[in-house]
């Protein structure tokens, strides 16, 4: 079965109470895990869209303890339900919705008035998953370039990465990114596509440059927060 990556929208607030009635004994007050799995990392919710979730609760999961509740809570409620999930996507506090379109070029600069990372670079390339996430935290000045298709940075991306598909055209793409500000990309390879894009960049004259060591997935797996986008229409 083929799900949809179209949002599904509740009532977020009424999704949250059914949560906590219907579900919490299992999965936790705040998703992280009784006697179910955690529903709430980051790492479940930017691999699982929100039909998949929605049919989850629906029809319960095959060959698990997870029940279907299809006959016990109405349609809304498994979309409010379904909402009140993906409103967490980056974390407990977070209530930041999600994206509605593409980056446009005033917005590739993240923190634009803030200060330089100057990183210290493994092999003068690569930046590790914590530096890049303290440094993001600090509000420093960079631009994050995710190098996988548009359509899977649609899925999950880290915040503030803009879609820069490894074999794009540089001639449109770099438009607008200038070169004296900290460039970090990033792939699932883990390195692969970045390492190819960075080196382009570099070749023409992109100095301040760097690639993810551990790449999206590592990132994710280290419980750094990602951002699920929500557009429709995305070509590759």
């Amino acid at each position: 079965m083929k799900f949809s990556t179209n949002p599904v929208h509740g009532d977020i607030q009424r999704g949250e109470t059914v949560y906590q009635k219907e579900c919490s004994s299992c999965h936790g007050s705040k998703g992280e895990g009784v006697t179910g799995p955690a529903i709430m990392n980051p790492s479940a919710l930017a691999h699982n869209t929100d039909e998949f979730i929605r049919h989850a609760i629906e029809n319960g999961r095959q060959n698990t303890p997870m029940l279907a509740f299809k006959d016990k809570l109405s349609s809304d409620d498994i979309d409010n339900i379904t909402a009140f999930l993906r409103s967490k996507s980056l974390g407990w506090s977070d209530e930041t919705p999600v994206l509605k379109a593409l980056p446009t070029l005033e917005n590739y600069i993240i923190n634009k008035h803030g200060d330089d990372p100057n990183f210290d670079l493994k092999d003068g390339m690569y930046v590790l998953s914590k530096d890049l996430n303290d440094a993001l935290n600090a509000k420093k000045r960079m631009v994050l370039l995710d190098t996988r298709v548009t359509s899977v940075w649609q899925t999950a991306h880290i915040e503030g990465a803009i879609p820069f598909p490894y074999y794009a055209d540089l001639d449109e793409t770099v438009a607008g990114i200038p070169k004296d500000v900290q460039i970090v990309a990033y792939c699932s390879c883990p390195r692969a596509a970045a390492d190819h894009t960075i080196n382009r960049l570099r070749k023409r004259g992109y100095t301040r440059t760097a690639v993810l060591w551990e790449g999206i997935f590592g990132w994710m797996n280290q419980g750094y927060p990602v951002r699920r986008g929500d557009i429709e229409g995305v070509s590759d």
